[in-house]
């Protein structure tokens, strides 16, 4: 119960009241501010009862009730996971399943926000079995027959059996240089798997986002693609969300490639009635003409061309679906469809980029806009043809100067810009303009979550003058792009304008091809060919940046992609002078850059090279050299730049030996933008918080590993060991036969994609 100065106050008998009264009420005032302390002593007995438990207690509460059990603090800011106090809470549900499978596969998960497994390689061990406990179950010898768990082998799901292997798991002791040039692999495990003491906890890196009605992409009247870009792509499995310590990791609680074997097999289970989770209905699904196909109207195929223009034939009556393609091919004895829509999940490593994951806390916009116009989501015009994104711009267009206007771009859809009235966007001075991708409920509201509207075509921005003015002048015109995946370029020139892109994809190249290569390697993705303007980016995915000398640009979290080490990823609007201003930090630069000022670089890899007759004085060439900073990056050792702090390559390690390396760098590709395995530990923790260095950098995964570290040895049972495996780490050895004879040798392929894996061979093959 807490009580006011009224109440107190009348708690006093009525005589004191009333002279008081009569006196100019001296005595409530002192009540006033009795009750005032009163107060606050009541709400520090009530704080001090909720510091008693974990679930209500301040922040700076948490390691002391953490003391209590006996809890060792860890880095918190792993996205993901809930921080200090949910381990707290779940300290002693951890000790209750201390060293037990499940309660380590918790453990995991929970320290690095992360899918997890834990094998137990000591079960895997092909040992002369005790007669009075036999183990029919345990093969001594490979079942050919066992299509899906020969896909498997060497992954956290292989259940094949091994000789003893007497390496040790956990990653063993070394003499740490300066800067550490072993490789990642080194840092979190050893070289042995199958042995008494050990145990192997995988990590996937990936994550599913999903995608809901999208049209697919057509190739003709009845080979479709999933992909918006008309780029083969790999589907993924949807994740869904388990109680805790409710049941071991299986490979549908883990975001993967799905291969076509285990789409085939669980679609059977599906048709024989069988109570599992399936990947169609859950994870994939066709829509054609309105109606939803059903298991019993698809089949699995390889749709691999046959020809080079053509797809092998699927089963008769039946839709084909490719999901390590992402292709479908409609049968010749079926009515070809006018309309297709797909949902399916893919796969990509963080919130970066055009994507579907959830845009709420970063989509600002002002008060007053004098323009809101919903494109898609059956919006229609007042002659009720559908209302598009061309007529938004010219609605915007059409604005007196200097107004605000928000587009919104309804869920999946696809969106055409280069038509005439779709091109051209007119920015005044003062005025803003928002295309923001979201999804629109059908009562018209919109929520930037769950959508990725697509734009096929060029953007082109004109800076209009301002209008004489008594006062100060309004700032330049600003276009934002939120949530968006663009096939195409922003040309901007004229006045000075702000070009503003969060969360959006401009594909590197314009565009993809079929098999994923970039239409137009090294085109620029935004010019900004104005004086004074400004360039920012935040989480984004984008080709080479051209922007003016006198302009400024600023990267964050980001990913710029020229295509090629050799190629310009930043400099002028001519692709060859000095660029604009430059501030980047976390994020990855692939290609050269030249900038008139580098005003700051931190935790970011610039990517570049130069060739041998190259005119560049630099791959990473900065004109001012007197003011601006670059630390905690990684520079090739010609750099012209101002003052370096912590910089790779140092010491007497050369840029080769310092050089990050890649899972892979072809955009689309699940694991594009990823640290390998063979990446040297200088790079993995590298930032100035010991963080990755690069677009990566926010996720904390080396601190996430630490954790995971940590906890085992507190964890783990008496005498075992642990090592730590990343999925993906590395490009996947296959063995793929293109030869009717001879030898065939295994060399690395691309994010586990057999379109790219390469078989050599002895005789004819080597010529």
């Amino acid at each position: 119960m807490s009580l006011n100065a009224d109440d107190i106050y009348r708690l006093l008998p009525a005589i004191y009241r009333t002279r008081d009264a009569a006196n100019g009420e001296p005595l409530k005032a002192i009540l006033g501010i009795v009750a005032e302390q009163a107060q606050i002593l009541a709400d520090n007995m009530q704080d001090l009862y909720a510091d008693q438990f974990i679930e209500t207690c301040a922040p700076w509460a948490v390691p002391y009730i953490g003391d209590l059990v006996g809890w060792q603090g860890l880095f918190e800011n792993v996205p993901g996971t809930g921080g200090g106090r949910a381990e707290v809470a779940n300290t002693i549900g951890y000790r209750r399943r201390k060293g037990t499978r499940i309660g380590l596969e918790q453990i995991a998960q929970d320290v690095t926000g992360r899918p997890a497994s834990v094998v137990e390689f000591f079960k895997r061990l092909a040992t002369t079995q005790y007669m009075n406990h036999l183990r029919p179950d345990h093969e001594g010898f490979v079942d050919l027959r066992r299509g899906i768990a020969l896909e498997r082998i060497g992954g956290p799901f292989d259940d094949f059996n091994r000789t003893a292997d007497l390496r040790r798991i956990a990653p063993r002791a070394r003499s740490v240089s300066t800067p550490d040039l072993a490789p990642l692999d080194v840092l979190l495990h050893g070289a042995g798997r199958f042995n008494i003491p050990d145990i192997g906890a995988y990590v996937w890196r990936w994550k599913s986002y999903p995608v809901t009605l999208q049209p697919a992409f057509r190739v003709d009247d009845r080979r479709y693609l999933f992909s918006p870009l008309g780029n083969d792509m790999a589907l993924f499995n949807v994740v869904k969300t388990r109680a805790a310590f409710s049941s071991l990791t299986t490979r549908m609680d883990v975001p993967q490639p799905i291969a076509r074997r285990e789409f085939h097999d669980n679609l059977a289970q599906v048709l024989g009635g069988a109570a599992v989770e399936s990947f169609y209905g859950d994870s994939v699904s066709i829509t054609a003409d309105g109606a939803l196909l059903t298991v019993n109207d698809i089949c699995v195929c390889n749709l691999e061309n046959a020809t080079p223009t053509d797809w092998p034939p699927g089963e008769n009556g039946k839709v084909a679906i490719d999901p390590v393609l992402g292709r479908i091919l409609f049968p010749p004895d079926r009515t070809a469809p006018s309309e297709v829509l797909v949902s399916y999940c893919y796969g990509f490593g963080a919130d970066i980029g055009g994507g579907s994951y959830s845009r709420i806390d970063d989509v600002e916009v002002d008060a007053e806009t004098h323009l809101l116009a919903v494109v898609g989501a059956g919006r229609t015009d007042m002659f009720g043809r559908p209302y598009t994104l061309a007529d938004a711009i010219a609605d915007y267009n059409a604005l007196p100067a200097g107004s605000n206007a928000l587009v919104v771009l309804a869920d999946f859809n696809t969106y055409a810009t280069d038509v005439p009235q779709a091109s051209t966007i007119n920015l005044a001075p003062g005025g803003k303009l928002w295309i923001v991708s979201a999804h629109v409920s059908p009562d018209g509201s919109w929520s930037p979550e769950s959508a990725r509207a697509t734009l096929t075509g060029d953007l082109e921005i004109v800076g209009l003058s301002a209008s004489p003015t008594s006062g100060n002048p309004p700032p330049a015109g600003e276009l934002i792009l939120s949530g968006v995946l663009m096939a195409g370029a922003i040309h901007a020139t004229g006045e000075p304008v702000t070009i503003t892109l969060a969360d959006t994809t401009l594909v590197p190249g314009l565009g993809l091809t079929r098999d994923g290569m970039p239409k137009s390697p090294g085109s620029p993705s935004v010019v900004l060919d104005a004086a004074g303007g400004a360039l920012a980016l935040t989480r984004c995915i984008t080709g080479p940046l051209f922007v003016h000398e006198a302009a400024s640009a600023s990267i964050e979290s980001s990913i710029v992609d020229a295509s090629d080490r050799f190629a310009v990823a930043f400099a002028g609007p001519d692709g060859a002078g000095e660029g604009a201003a430059l501030t980047v930090w976390n994020s990855t630069l692939i290609g050269k850059a030249r900038t008139h000022l580098l005003e700051l670089g931190s935790n970011t890899i610039f990517l570049g090279a130069r060739g041998v007759l190259d005119p560049w004085d630099a791959a990473l060439w900065c004109t001012r050299l007197q003011k601006g900073c670059l630390r905690y990056s990684f520079v090739p050792a010609d750099a012209i730049v101002p003052a370096r702090y912590q910089c790779l390559p140092s010491g007497s390690a050369s840029e080769q030996e310092t050089l990050p390396r890649f899972v892979s760098l072809e955009y689309g590709r699940p694991s594009y933008g990823m640290l390998a395995g063979d990446c040297p530990v200088a790079v993995w923790q590298g930032a100035d918080d010991e963080s990755e260095i690069g677009a990566f950098h926010d996720l904390h995964l080396p601190q996430a590993m630490n954790n995971l570290a940590t906890r085992f040895g507190e964890y783990l049972p008496f005498a075992l060991e642990a090592g730590i495996f990343l999925v993906p780490s590395h490009h996947a050895p296959l063995v793929v036969p293109r030869h009717a004879y001879g030898y065939g040798a295994r060399l690395e392929g691309g994010d586990l994609d057999e379109r790219d894996l390469l078989s050599h061979a002895v005789g004819a093959s080597l010529i």
